[in-house]
């Protein structure tokens, strides 16, 4: 299953945080990078930006969904090409809601 873990090269999730000047607090967000990515290398990469559905947060892509392990899978059969992919938390301010 595309969704399993498999004996091909894996790419990194890493977690990042920034102020947000809208909301005014530190939001997380996750990125995805393929296996082999060196972010001081030349070579660019398509950016695919993942937003979680209703009462998930930024980790939901990773820990619920497993992109990370459904795109390992995929970049190694061929079926996509080596991309970035940012996983934001994608909610406001929650007093009007």
């Amino acid at each position: 299953m595309t969704w399993e873990i498999s004996e091909v090269p894996h790419g990194e999730i890493h977690h990042h945080f920034y102020k947000s000047g809208v909301v005014g607090d530190d939001r997380g967000y996750f990125v995805y990078t393929p296996p082999g990515y060196d972010p001081r290398g030349k070579q660019t990469y398509p950016v695919l930006y993942l937003l979680h559905g209703y009462s998930d947060n930024a980790e939901a892509w990773t820990a619920v969904g497993r992109a990370n392990i459904i795109l390992d899978n995929l970049i190694a059969q061929g079926k996509a090409k080596p991309m970035l992919m940012v996983m934001p938390l994608g909610y406001g301010r929650t007093e009007n809601s």
